[in-house]
């Protein structure tokens, strides 16, 4: 007798046969094969509520039973409802029956009579590739599974480079569903340029062209037109004929991690920078100062004394003087904006209105501006924010001075510079200066806050001004960001977090008079001879100087009398000394130490920085003319004997 294979002995087999002897017939014979035939059906409807209450494992189907369904509509109710796999019987084997019944991917087909061999390989056979395709089943909803949790996306292509699978991060990150996805050419479905050259990528065609592994770093541009920067690879898929089926494109969004990365190497060129701009700044200071001073005295001399020289000669000298003291001031401008990138932190940080600071910059800056442009100021509602309010008028000023010289129409009317002020959804305080000027070309928008990137090099542009502005805003917690069309303007826009409400709001001060008296007695504390007689001569209309090449020198100087108004020292020469100059005033002449004012380079060191924070001293930062160094003198000197009344 013949028997079932033993995975198959715990199976349930239904039958579905209107014709009892038949049915009869038939359970009988499976149950010789050993397989259990509890039941029989005689229709479709008895067929669906048996399988719903026994759950067999292979229903044997007459094609043709009575009933409002058929055999073939049986099988097809019972394989959606409950997936099991369906024989068919029959005594026709037409070629529309055939047709009909190869739709529902049966597993068998059977003419009767059946022989029962004939019936023992149909229903084992049937068995095994049911059991193989639910094992194929499962894997597909593993790998489905898997690709739906993956956080990088997947697209699958044919051989023919149409896509044929996406999944869930894919969607997206393409900002498509993959319905219009599928069958659409990969290139077309994933738009990809190259990152630098800008010209498209073909990655999908080239790995179906090479069967080879191709490395994916481009910009896509996805269904709603954002970009974004993504990396990773396109590999071939090959059967196990060694056959090309297709094409797998995996990748990730790295568009953050790509501006990280240039914020880290941007700040990485800004501290190398920094350290270039201490050496330059330090080394360029004193003889700075001295040109600088003694042209603008010169001038000043020359324009007093004119009427006794020749007048073509005191015109041709006027003129030179002049000229050298613009270049000498363009000079001592670039050191200024470099000596910035080694001390992005000075200016004590407050609570201060946004407003008020943009304020006081557009007084400082609209007779320069004027000549080129008209300042249109529109001043919303801004949250105070929490910074140095000399260092975030430098970023308004610097902002709408390259607005002016972007101006290029011959009427300043023509030129406007719109200056806004307002919240943004975010409760950040936001700042935008726009013009009408030439634009930025797109090229160029990435570089536009590098150091020494500037579009204006030969106009005098130190490519400084933005980077600066980018640091400072940067240093606050905030963003700078640009929006520019050749011939259509730029707008520059600052966002800045919101200071904390119990934070104090500082409020402007206004300088008082300045009252000195006559011919008081100045020492200055510096190593450079010529540093010396530069301040001597600049201030010795209204003070008596006394020059020390030392710290050590300058004690002996005050050790000797008493009644200094001011020490001018040179931070250098103090870190150099063997003595700290305050502690010693601070025991031998209490009092007089709060009359030290430093000279320092502004490039200053972080001890020589340190030291002035430690002692709340006040400094005077080289480069100077005469003029500045007089006034700020005088009222140092103001302000000390006011302090000490």
């Amino acid at each position: 007798m013949l028997s079932a294979a033993p995975s198959s002995r715990d199976k349930n087999i239904l039958i579905v046969e209107d014709e009892r002897i038949v049915a009869k017939e038939l359970q009988r014979s499976l149950t010789t094969l050993g397989y259990r035939v509890p039941y029989t059906a005689a229709s479709c409807d008895d067929a669906l509520r048996l399988a719903d209450t026994q759950r067999p494992d292979l229903v044997l189907v007459d094609i043709r039973i009575r009933g409002e369904r058929d055999g073939i509509a049986t099988a097809q109710e019972l394989a959606r409802r409950y997936r099991v796999p369906v024989i068919y019987l029959t005594a026709y084997a037409d070629k529309h029956t055939v047709e009909r019944a190869k739709h529902t991917e049966p597993y068998g087909y059977l003419l009767k009579p059946v022989k029962l061999e004939e019936l023992r390989s149909a229903v084992e056979i049937a068995f095994h590739k049911h059991a193989v395709d639910e094992t194929l089943r499962a894997r597909e909803r593993w790998v489905s599974t898997t690709l739906a949790a993956l956080g990088d996306a997947v697209v699958s292509t044919d051989a023919q480079g149409r896509v044929n699978y996406a999944n869930p991060a894919a969607e997206a990150l393409l900002a498509r569903g993959v319905d219009t996805l599928r069958e659409t050419p990969f290139e077309a479905a994933v738009p990809l340029r190259d990152e630098r050259s800008n010209v498209p990528v073909t990655p999908v065609t080239d790995c179906l062209r090479d069967r080879a592994v191709r490395h994916v770093d481009a910009l896509l541009t996805r269904a709603d037109g954002a970009e974004r920067a993504i990396s990773d690879s396109v590999s071939p898929l090959i059967d196990d004929r060694g056959e090309l089926v297709g094409a797998v494109f995996v990748c990730h969004d790295v568009t953050d991690r790509r501006r990280m990365q240039r914020e880290v190497e941007h700040n990485a060129r800004l501290a190398a920078l920094g350290t270039l701009a201490a050496g330059v700044a330090h080394d360029l200071s004193n003889p700075l100062s001295y040109v600088l001073a003694n042209v603008s005295m010169s001038r000043d001399a020359l324009r007093e004394h004119r009427d006794d020289l020749v007048s073509n000669l005191a015109d041709d000298l006027d003129a030179a003087l002049s000229e050298a003291l613009i270049g000498v001031n363009r000079v001592a401008a670039i050191v200024a904006e470099l000596r910035t990138f080694s001390r992005p932190e000075s200016g004590a940080a407050a609570r201060i209105d946004l407003n008020r600071v943009v304020t006081s910059a557009l007084r400082f800056v609209r007779s320069e501006v004027e000549l080129r442009a008209v300042i249109v100021r529109d001043e919303g509602e801004a949250p105070p924010v929490i910074a140095s309010e000399s260092r975030l008028s430098q970023v308004v000023v610097n902002l709408v001075l390259n607005a002016a010289q972007a101006s290029i129409r011959p009427r300043p009317a023509d030129n406007p510079i719109t200056v806004r002020t307002w919240t943004d959804g975010d409760g950040r305080a936001c700042l935008s200066v726009s013009d009408r000027g030439r634009g930025i070309a797109a090229a160029h928008l990435p570089q536009i806050f590098e150091p020494f990137f500037s579009t204006r090099l030969d106009a005098g542009g130190t490519g400084l001004g933005l980077t600066l502005c980018h640091r400072i805003v940067s240093s606050l917690g905030g963003t700078l960001s640009v929006e520019s069309a050749e011939g259509e303007g730029t707008t520059f826009i600052v966002r800045l977090p919101p200071a904390a409400s119990d934070a104090p709001l500082r409020m402007s001060t206004v300088d008082e008079p300045v009252v000195v008296r006559a011919r008081r007695e100045v020492l200055v504390i510096d190593e450079e001879p010529l540093m010396r007689r530069l301040i001597a001569r600049a201030l010795q209309g209204e003070f008596l100087v006394t020059g020390a090449r030392s710290v050590a020198e300058g004690l002996e100087f005050l050790r000797a009398r008493r009644g200094w108004s001011l020490v001018l020292c040179d931070i250098g020469a103090a870190m150099a000394s063997r003595v700290d100059l305050l502690d010693v005033l601070r025991d031998e002449s209490p009092g007089l130490e709060h009359r030290v004012v430093f000279l320092t380079h502004g490039a200053a060191s972080d001890r020589a920085r340190a030291m002035l924070a430690a002692h709340a001293q006040r400094a005077i930062e080289k480069p100077f003319d005469a003029r500045a160094l007089v006034h700020e003198v005088r009222s140092l000197v103001a302000q000390i004997d006011r302090s000490a009344s």
